[in-house]
């Protein structure tokens, strides 16, 4: 028989003598051990790829059932019994379904994995993300913050360029519609759309660009984070520039841009910059969070922007705030209330008014789709003075006549009342009335 060489493994042979140490007596041990080992390793895997998959089917479940409803947020919140799935839709939460113990952590870390977040630490976090499985596709922007109770997540649908409405698709009563034309079509001047968190700020801006001859100008958009992206338009994340809006700002000033938009104003330096843009010559859009329109030259003004910046650059505030529709396909009408004609005031005109029922198709609520409620503000030469000389709100608004201000929101929510669009009740829900 001729000779044959054989190679022994470093590992094996360390077993090997390991075994002629302790005897033969305990091979057995040994090898019963390392199965043992070998057993519980595998079934640890089995039970993450189990896991992995439950993450994924639970995730995919729960978007698709909130984009049937047509929810634009939805919020994983855990509880002193149980870890709700929760879904806003026409401005309210609802719940819609729950998440197991043993799968909540893991979909949280899953969803922070999808957007790049840091998996490891609970720290408050945001991103952006896409996802794709079984043929259907969702852009998220996602925001973690840590509870007493666990980590919440906050899930908000991103809108696609065939998602954002054109400026007459906004309003169904088209009011509003001749005066955003308009504005998309300056040349130069500062537009501040106004209103509270969730109140279509961001659709407003967005249909206002699609608007503008983006063919024969350059616009260029600066937002944390960018929310859709829209063909011919350059938008920049501030997240790029250390989350500095300004400095984004000001280094997108050298690529020579006609239109911008800036996601939203929080401090002085931004604000400055913007002042200046339109005064130079640029068309600037963006976004103040305050409660009316006039609210917005007073929070300017408690941030440091001089006054005289303000008469200059700003040409036209919009605010707004959603109210729900009304059912198309169940609101019913009824003739209007003696206290309900006190109240508007109309010498009688109206004579019946809607309002909701429920049915399938509005999941027993009434309401189906949220509608804008507007207000457009061109300040005078007297509204700028008042500013000057430190005039508070009511101050403000007594120099305000109707070719500064057209409609108020209550008079718009009134007209859609009246109209069918919303109920009355929903209107003044929204309204601080006068």
């Amino acid at each position: 028989m001729p000779n044959k060489t054989i190679y022994i493994k470093e590992e094996h042979l360390s077993i090997f003598n390991k075994v002629q140490e302790i005897g033969k007596d305990s091979i057995s041990s040994i090898i019963t051990d390392s199965l043992k080992r070998y057993i519980e390793e595998e079934e640890d895997r089995d039970k993450k790829l189990r896991e992995g998959s439950d993450v994924e089917e639970k995730l995919f479940r729960i978007l698709k059932h909130s984009s049937t409803l047509k929810a634009s947020q939805i919020h994983l919140q855990p509880d002193v019994n149980e870890h709700r799935v929760r879904a806003r839709i026409d401005g309210n939460l609802r719940d819609i379904d729950s998440v197991p113990e043993n799968l909540y952590r893991p979909l949280v870390a899953f969803l922070k994995s999808l957007a790049y977040l840091d998996t490891d630490t609970q720290e408050p976090q945001g991103g952006r993300f896409s996802w794709k499985k079984n043929g259907l596709t969702w852009d998220l922007k996602i925001s973690t913050l840590l509870s007493v109770l666990g980590e919440t997540v906050t899930l908000n649908f991103l809108k696609t360029d065939t998602d954002i409405p054109k400026i007459s698709q906004l309003d169904p009563c088209q009011r509003i519609h001749p005066y955003l034309q308009s504005i998309a079509q300056r040349e130069a001047g500062l537009v501040f759309v106004t209103g509270p968190t969730s109140s279509g700020k961001s659709t407003t801006l967005y249909s206002l660009l699609k608007s503008v001859d983006r063919e024969t100008k350059k616009v260029l958009t600066i937002e944390n984070p960018v929310e859709a992206v829209i063909p011919g338009v350059i938008q920049v994340s501030s997240d790029e520039y250390f989350g500095k809006i300004s400095q984004a700002l000001r280094a997108g000033m050298k690529s020579s841009p006609d239109v911008i938009l800036v996601g939203e104003i929080r401090d002085t330096e931004t604000a400055q910059i913007c002042m200046e843009l339109a005064i130079t010559g640029h068309l600037v859009f963006s976004v103040l969070h305050t409660n009316t329109a006039v609210g917005a030259f007073l929070r300017l003004r408690d941030i440091g922007i001089a006054p005289f910046f303000l008469k200059d650059a700003i040409s036209t505030i919009i605010g707004q705030r959603l109210v729900r529709q009304l059912c198309p396909n169940c609101k019913e009408s009824y003739s209007i209330t003696k206290k309900e004609k006190e109240f508007l005031n109309d010498s009688g005109k109206t004579k019946k008014l809607y309002r909701p029922k429920g049915c399938s198709a509005c999941g027993q609520t009434g309401y189906q789709g949220q509608i804008p409620l507007w207000e457009v503000l061109q300040p005078s030469s007297e509204f700028h003075q008042i500013l000057e000389e430190g005039g508070d709100e009511q101050d403000l608004e007594k120099t305000l006549k109707l070719e500064n201000r057209p409609w108020t929101w209550q008079e718009d929510g009134i007209e859609k009342a009246k109209e069918g669009y919303t109920s009355l009740d929903e209107v003044r829900r929204l309204v601080s009335w006068k």
